[in-house]
């Protein structure tokens, strides 16, 4: 049964410089925190991906983003495009259950995520000063299908960590689609 473990040690030198004439300040000379491990089961991710994550992916689709706007000048700022970003909020999110989140392997541990989707919605409109164009709708940004994976080892003394065999896939749909009616002058 394989466990990750945490630990750290901390220890902090502490003096008074000045001392107040009716003692008030404590003068602490040497503090010492001691060391703590943390252990995590293999068992806890498992019930992690297989439990926590869909339920929460599930319910992410409250969350809302702050209102995106402003201007981008082109052409030597003969022409600006003025936009907004409205009501964005995730529209759906899920992710495959079944492959643990976090892998304890000997000496590392693999973070993977496997098949997560997540589509965000957007209420846009921009418009050209001048006036040449314009256009007013809602835009879909999708991430299908990504599978995201990475080994990572650490050392305490001196405290190191390696990131090693990065992988990121996804499906080659398109990212943005945007539906609306738009005026070109």
């Amino acid at each position: 049964m394989a466990a990750f473990l945490l630990a750290s040690k901390c220890t902090a030198l502490e003096t008074a410089s000045e001392q107040q004439e009716d003692d008030d300040i404590l003068d602490l000379d040497y503090i010492n925190y001691e060391t703590m491990d943390v252990f995590m089961f293999q068992t806890f991710f498992d019930k992690l991906s297989s439990d926590f994550l869909p339920g929460l992916l599930a319910g992410i689709s409250k969350l809302s983003i702050k209102e995106i706007s402003g201007s981008q000048p082109l052409l030597d700022h003969d022409l600006v495009i003025n936009y907004e970003l409205e009501d964005i909020h995730v529209d759906s999110a899920s992710i495959d259950p079944t492959p643990p989140i976090l892998t304890i392997n000997d000496g590392s541990v693999t973070f993977a995520v496997q098949n997560l989707n997540v589509n965000v919605t957007a209420d846009y409109s921009y418009i050209s000063e001048p006036p040449i164009f314009a256009d007013i709708g809602e835009a879909s940004f999708l991430f299908a299908n990504t599978t995201f994976s990475v080994d990572v080892t650490s050392d305490i003394e001196p405290l190191t960590m390696g990131i090693s065999n990065m992988k990121i896939d996804s499906l080659a749909e398109p990212f943005c689609s945007l539906d609306g009616i738009s005026d070109f002058s």
